[in-house]
């Protein structure tokens, strides 16, 4: 009976998780009182946008209310203005990527300043009694030692005196064109339906990449997903002619020598920013009377993306990790 139970809840559980680990995360805050200390509002950074107050959506789960991270893009802005005195201020941000960071409070801003060679930092300040505003852009400044990009957090803390902070949340995003520069290993794939007399194939090539990609302006779930999941994909690299038989005339540095010498280029699609399928030309077959097969097709890997993507998915699936509240 035991098992019976065993095996029920993991087979509900464990596709609902392994849904969740092919999303992006979706930050949410349980609910709590806002307004009383500052009042912050936002612009989007969108085309058109224009500053509104800080109302994030409602999320209600397992019989507890949250709080939706609201979404901002990296050149959207924030506006804080104090109810009273001498309200304390800060700002934190967190970058949910590779490495695993917790939040880091962010004192100052750095940036060139204009036709001058000094960089200049500006301190943030903690006190206030005065509105504030600040644009996100200057977070991502590359003076900086943190990056503010796509779907890093951006927290801000206004309170009073010994009372708990309120604290409001920021979710970025990059909408628009998206541009990603990698390398990878395209593995060809045989063109089986072309018979027997086909042309000497490719083998594995290893291919700078660059993607792009674009992050559409809606509230469509799917068209973000689709947006920020996908790509076209331009590449150039190096590979080789497949040996079909060891030729013991000749030394094998020579037989690789003449083997390792095929340029490809072409592009496709990328997916989840590691997978892609794309369509080479072999540029050396132009010159070699077409002796290697023309054009292949091919399956591209990103080692590294794909690291980031599978980064403790396992914990994700079988591990259930809630946190306990009132």
């Amino acid at each position: 009976m035991l098992a019976f139970h065993l095996s029920l809840l993991l087979g509900c559980a464990l596709p609902h998780r392994i849904v969740k680990s092919l999303l992006a995360p979706d930050y949410v805050t349980q609910v709590a009182p806002l307004g009383q200390v500052a009042a912050v509002s936002y612009t989007t950074g969108e085309k058109g946008s224009v500053p509104e107050p800080y109302a994030p959506v409602l999320f209600e789960a397992e019989g507890r209310s949250f709080y939706r991270a609201v979404e901002v893009t990296s050149t959207g802005a924030i506006d804080v203005t104090p109810l009273g005195d001498d309200v304390e201020l800060s700002f934190w941000v967190r970058d949910p990527g590779l490495a695993r960071k917790d939040f880091t409070q962010v004192t100052a801003v750095t940036g060139g300043l204009d036709r001058a060679l000094p960089n200049e930092i500006r301190f943030l300040p903690d006190h206030i009694n005065a509105p504030v505003h600040l644009r996100l852009s200057q977070f991502a400044n590359t003076y900086n030692d943190y990056d503010l990009g796509e779907g890093d957090l951006l927290l801000v803390e206004a309170k009073r005196g010994d009372d708990e902070p309120e604290r409001y949340l920021f979710l970025t995003h990059e909408f628009g064109p998206r541009f990603k520069y990698g390398g990878g290993l395209l593995f060809t794939v045989p063109l089986s339906f072309l018979g027997e007399d086909q042309p000497q194939t490719t083998s594995t090539v290893l291919a700078f990449t660059t993607s792009l990609g674009y992050r559409f302006r809606s509230r469509s779930p799917a068209l973000r997903w689709f947006g920020g999941k996908s790509a076209i994909i331009l590449s150039v690299g190096i590979g080789s002619t497949a040996l079909t038989a060891p030729d013991l005339s000749k030394p094998l540095d020579q037989q690789l020598l003449g083997h390792f010498n095929a340029t490809l280029a072409g592009g496709g699609f990328e997916f989840y920013d590691f997978v892609s399928v794309q369509a080479l030309v072999n540029l050396s077959s132009l010159g070699r009377n077409l002796s290697e097969a023309p054009w292949a097709l091919a399956i591209g890997f990103d080692p590294v993306q794909f690291g980031l993507f599978t980064r403790g998915i396992g914990t994700r699936v079988l591990q259930k990790n809630t946190l306990d509240g009132p």
